[in-house]
């Protein structure tokens, strides 16, 4: 998806539908569980770019 190498692509799905679908090179991480997701985003690399995916449903 992105040729950089300092980019993150970061997915905040839960971990079914992450397991339903993903992008090869995501990283994933549940928004809807706070203190893991916080965990999680420190952990990452603060140099490059993050892209999000999320899904929304109402």
């Amino acid at each position: 998806m992105t040729d950089d190498k300092n980019s993150i692509i970061l997915d905040v799905r839960s971990s079914e539908e992450f397991k339903a679908g993903y992008i090869p090179e995501a990283k994933q991480l549940d928004i809807r569980n706070p203190e893991t997701f916080m965990q999680g985003l420190e952990s990452l690399d603060k140099v490059g770019e993050l892209l999000c995916l999320l899904s929304i449903w109402f």
